[in-house]
């Protein structure tokens, strides 16, 4: 077939980009890595052609970015004759979008929590009065620690904390602090961090429970003396489940506690 013939039926790249609003620039690169490859090429002036079926393929790859998979991962769902089994990419497009979804969620989840304890923190910050919280069960992966007025050692740890958390296959959230388990005859000192609720449940998790928390911002850590915050709770009970908290100040400037002790 003459060559007249062969571009009478394909599209060029121009063509292609019009048709598909996808620049030139991108189209070549989607031939670098594999994925859109020409039908034909001159081969004397390299102009590169296309099928029009090959419309449908720039709309799955731009489907692909629009949802966030690599572009080579598009290899697996192709044969031998660059054809596309659609059936088995939607399908894994599908679960893929549902996953972003629940990630998107959790997200949400957290912006909605921060933004409470900034308005929280407005109505208090200044307050010589605890205040209520009615808080959800809390999943914590904790390490004992001893508290340290050093920012750095203990930012330094808190990262050592979001890594062991990962490596143990849990998925951290955003609740960063100190968890204090006070008896008659001791303190059991740990940092925590958040994740989401598991069922791999190991000597590093503890459950913080659902129910009331009595609360006060301060500038410091108080550690074993947060019976000097709330003395009532700590006279009348043997044992207290305390956290401490930072708080989202809204600004990067400093940083704020929230202290929290379980009521019931």
């Amino acid at each position: 077939m003459r060559e007249t013939d062969i571009k009478s039926e394909l599209l060029s790249i121009g063509e292609l980009a019009k048709i598909t609003g996808v620049n030139i620039k991108s189209l070549r690169y989607y031939e670098q890595i594999g994925v859109l490859l020409p039908v034909y090429v001159n081969p004397s002036s390299g102009y590169r052609y296309y099928s029009l079926a090959q419309v449908s393929a720039v709309e799955l790859i731009q489907a692909c970015v629009e949802i966030g998979i690599p572009l080579k991962e598009l290899h697996r769902f192709g044969d031998s004759k660059s054809s596309i089994d659609y059936l088995s990419f939607l399908t894994y497009s599908e679960e893929l979008m549902k996953q972003k979804i629940d990630a998107l969620q959790q997200n949400l989840k957290g912006m909605q929590a921060l933004k409470e304890e900034v308005e929280l923190l407005k109505k208090y910050r200044h307050s010589k009065n605890q205040h209520i919280r009615k808080m959800n069960e809390k999943y914590l992966y904790v390490f004992p620690y001893q508290p340290t007025d050093n920012k750095k050692t203990l930012y330094t740890e808190a990262a050592k904390l979001f890594e062991r958390s990962l490596e143990g296959g849990y998925e951290p959230l955003y609740d960063f602090g100190f968890l204090y388990e006070f008896t008659d005859e001791n303190i059991q000192q740990y940092m925590f961090l958040e994740i989401m609720p598991t069922t791999n449940i190991c000597e590093n998790i503890k459950v913080l429970p659902s129910g009331q928390y009595a609360c006060r911002f301060t500038p410091k850590n108080y550690g074993e003396n947060l019976p000097e915050l709330f003395p009532e709770i700590f006279s009348k009970k043997g044992k207290v489940l305390a956290i401490e908290a930072e708080a989202a100040t809204g600004t990067l400037e400093e940083i704020i506690y929230e202290a929290r002790v379980f009521i019931d």
